[in-house]
């Protein structure tokens, strides 16, 4: 089948389901986890995980500057090390810059973003490229690090009765997009809650530190980041452990600033909790632990959400004593 047939027949995939059927069909077995995990000396595993923003697709320079998609191109990637309980070491940066913003203010504010990050977290920037581009801004982002060998937290880890957590408050990354998309800007907002969701979507923090008290402890038996939505990515975590999952809507965490956002910028039958539920980008941490350390992820801030269950078919939400479906509605390049 040539590449015109392919286009006319136009079949529309989910991204993660494509990348399943790419693993089989070439044998491509060490991809489905936030990085790659691959032996690196006598005592360590190196870690690998790559980004791609897009202008106008993860990011607007009409909501944001070139210092802040530099910090989101870095976060991004350092989210995916967080993930597997690794230590973030190295980033590399390849740009594609159209010739409107090839000059050196635009690039060195690019590059101050992403350095302040990297200092943050003792991260080396040690190569990259650059290329010109017809159209749009594209940065891709490599971050390599490390863990002790064998103690990567993988998304295939969790085991039937095992509690579900997260690292955070939800909802406050799809919140500030809402605003982005209504006409409010960060430095026009008035309103300290807005600014503050604003912040969250233009400017993420990763949650390395938390991951290092998750690896130390052994903590974690699944792991995850929360990029598309926690209903997408418990399902990923569902399906690599092969188990279903039950969680109490009473139980997630909402950020304290959702009640800033205004009833006209929901869509029809929304509410809050759908924000938390289905908004990606807040990067917080998803995970799974064994009952017996319930008290151990708690005083380090972990927040229990539910459990995950034998039945593969079961991905359900309780909601006031009601059980429902839970639908996985997070964000899907190719179908937004």
């Amino acid at each position: 089948m040539n590449l015109v047939d392919l286009c006319q027949r136009h079949i529309l995939m989910d991204e993660f389901d494509f990348i399943e059927k790419l693993k089989h069909h070439f044998n491509f077995e060490i991809l489905g986890d936030d990085c790659a995990v691959l032996p690196f000396g006598e005592t360590d595993d190196l870690l690998i995980t790559t980004d791609i923003l897009v202008e106008d697709i993860d990011f607007r320079f009409s909501w944001s500057g070139p210092n802040l998609v530099g910090h989101k191109a870095l976060a991004v990637s350092l989210s995916d090390l967080a993930a597997m309980a690794g230590e973030p070491v190295w980033a590399f940066f390849s740009v594609a810059v159209p010739e409107l913003l090839w000059n050196e203010q635009f690039m060195t504010s690019f590059y101050e973003g992403i350095n302040t990050l990297a200092e943050e977290f003792s991260v080396s920037i040690a190569g990259g490229d650059m290329s010109g581009s017809k159209d749009k801004f594209l940065v891709d982002c490599i971050v390599a690090g490390r863990c002790p060998r064998g103690t990567a937290v993988l998304r295939s880890g969790a085991r039937p009765g095992d509690l579900i957590f997260v690292s955070g408050t939800l909802g406050g990354a799809q919140a500030g997009l809402r605003f982005l998309e209504n006409g409010v800007r960060q430095e026009g907002a008035v309103d300290g809650p807005v600014r503050r969701l604003i912040k969250k979507q233009l400017q993420p923090r990763p949650e390395v530190t938390f991951s290092k008290h998750l690896g130390t402890g052994g903590l974690a038996t699944s792991l995850i980041d929360i990029s598309d939505g926690l209903s997408s990515d418990l399902l990923r975590l569902c399906r690599a452990s092969k188990t279903g999952a039950v969680i109490e809507a009473s139980g997630i965490p909402l950020d304290p600033d959702l009640d800033a956002v205004p009833p006209e910028m929901l869509r029809t039958g929304e509410t809050v909790l759908d924000l938390a539920l289905h908004g990606g980008e807040d990067f917080r941490l998803l995970f799974t632990v064994s009952p017996e350390d319930r008290r151990s992820v708690e005083a380090i801030g972990g927040i229990e959400i539910g459990r995950m269950v034998n039945d593969e078919e079961t991905y359900e939400i309780v909601k006031s004593g009601d059980v429902e479906k839970l639908e996985a509605r997070g964000f899907d390049h190719f179908r937004e």
